[in-house]
């Protein structure tokens, strides 16, 4: 019995991982003949607006940001056993967080830790270059691949800073709503200041993330 396949041309393979929205399976593009990985949306929110709308935004802001520190998004769609996911591209590796907690009781990073932030830091400057922000910038949202590749991932909370952007329904943030992680969250992200929030905010995150690279700590 041939296997269905995900969006005419996906096999789903093994679980990867997941989070408190979405869980990412292997997948293999059998046209082209190469891994993916399918990040499909928990069956509980597919009803849930914000929460749908913020998913299928990811995608369209990953597929906009044509950078090789950027997974790539191929495809966008539902399935009916499945319901909202997208084919992206599969990144093999461990996050920057499982790297530095690799070493307990290290008081400062060595040279690769900057390495890799050096070149997060590129990728964040190219999304601002296009008009986005990141929003959620911290070690687990840092992926080092193959051949020490570094991928900035996580694009959930992606904001267009300027412009006419349409967005999903229900992907908009609300003034005075929370989103982020607190210890990486700038002052006026913490307050749910929407107003406020530009490329700065990111660039606060990043501040964070140095600071513990020279400290050790946070």
């Amino acid at each position: 019995m041939t296997e269905k396949l995900i969006l005419g041309k996906y096999t789903k393979g093994k679980h990867l991982g997941e989070g408190g929205l979405a869980i990412v399976y292997e997948g293999f593009d059998v046209n082209v003949k190469r891994p993916v990985a399918l990040k499909v949306l928990r069956e509980e929110f597919l009803e849930e607006d914000d929460v749908s709308g913020s998913f299928q935004y990811e995608a369209e802001v990953l597929g906009r940001l044509d950078h090789p520190n950027v997974p790539a998004v191929f495809d966008l769609g539902k399935e009916e056993d499945l319901g909202l996911l997208y084919a992206m591209q599969l990144v093999p590796g461990r996050d920057f967080e499982q790297l530095l907690s690799s070493s307990p009781g290290t008081t400062t990073a060595n040279a690769n830790h900057f390495s890799i932030f050096e070149r997060v830091c590129h990728t964040v400057a190219y999304a601002h270059g296009e008009g986005y922000i990141h929003r959620d910038l911290k070690p687990e949202n840092i992926v080092i691949g193959k051949h020490g590749k570094v991928f900035v991932t996580d694009w959930g909370l992606a904001k267009k800073i300027g412009g006419d952007e349409a967005r999903p329904a229900g992907a908009e943030t609300i003034a005075g709503t929370i989103k982020g992680t607190p210890l990486y969250m700038s002052p006026e992200q913490a307050e749910g200041d929407t107003e406020h929030i530009d490329y700065r905010t990111d660039v606060f995150a990043l501040g964070v993330l140095l600071y513990r690279l020279l400290t050790g700590t946070l």
